[in-house]
């Protein structure tokens, strides 16, 4: 990894040795950021001003218009979302709940998904489910209970599906409480700059943004970055080893 970090730093300063200033670099952790600056440094012969550099997740920190807020105070407001449907659930027992439905939505975000339809599916794949099954099984109660109220036959039915019909109104209501609020979570955010990375000019203050280190993008990352290279504002260097890449027997470089 260090040998790719000193490969980048040596690029970017050959091509920006007398305006590194103008410069933005992205790594996937903050981690590589601290590296790539101890490499820069080395190349170094006289005082210039730094390069910004920042994590993926401090990028979308810095660009997206919306705060991110943190996980307590987004736990709460998911909480006063949820209980508009399911008004008897108290919060302790919601806590965890609430957790995995964030993480839920983030993922929904960060992959640009059409939220509507896919909980729509998701509500007709347990409907299914639910018609065909004559009895509910035991993992899935114990787990449920401790989001719904179980009631016997029909009743536990419904309430389960209800859960399940309620999950767009659910995101829509949360995503619109923190978007009134100023506020986000990270899928949220780079949603918001995603979809409108083509009429914004947050990067104008940059000659380049080199993404750097990347294997793996979700949806908005994708959209991001292909939009500013189309503009001519990235470059990206993939950390990759033509060993691998560059042999076609070779199963994991394909």
């Amino acid at each position: 990894m260090n040998n790719f970090i000193a490969s980048v730093a040596s690029k970017i300063f050959a091509s920006h040795k007398e305006n590194l200033g103008s410069v933005l670099v992205v790594f996937p952790s903050r981690r590589a950021g601290v590296y790539f600056r101890k490499e820069l440094s080395a190349l170094l012969v006289k005082p210039v001003w730094s390069p910004s550099v920042m994590s993926i997740n401090e990028f979308i920190a810095s660009f997206s218009k919306l705060e991110l807020a943190d996980k307590l105070t987004l736990i709460m407001k998911l909480y006063k979302s949820y209980t508009k449907h399911f008004i008897d659930e108290p919060f302790d027992e919601f806590y965890s709940w609430g957790e995995m439905l964030l993480k839920d939505y983030d993922e929904v975000d960060k992959y640009l998904v059409n939220a509507e339809l896919l909980f729509r599916k998701l509500k007709d794949e347990k409907e299914i489910e639910h018609r065909f099954q004559t009895e509910i099984n035991e993992d899935a109660r114990n787990f449920w209970g401790s989001l719904i109220k179980i009631k016997p036959g029909s009743e536990y039915t419904r309430n389960f599906l209800d859960i399940w019909n309620s999950l767009f109104e659910i995101y829509s209501g949360f995503r619109s409480s923190l978007v009134k609020d100023g506020l986000a979570y990270e899928g949220l955010a780079a949603r918001e700059i995603a979809e409108n990375i083509n009429s914004t000019s947050s990067f104008d203050n940059y000659e380049m943004v080199y993404f750097a280190g990347f294997n793996s993008l979700n949806k908005c990352e994708l959209k991001i970055i292909t939009s500013l290279k189309e503009k001519g504002k990235a470059v990206v260097f993939w950390d990759a080893d033509k060993y691998y890449l560059d042999d076609a027997k070779q199963e994991s470089g394909l």
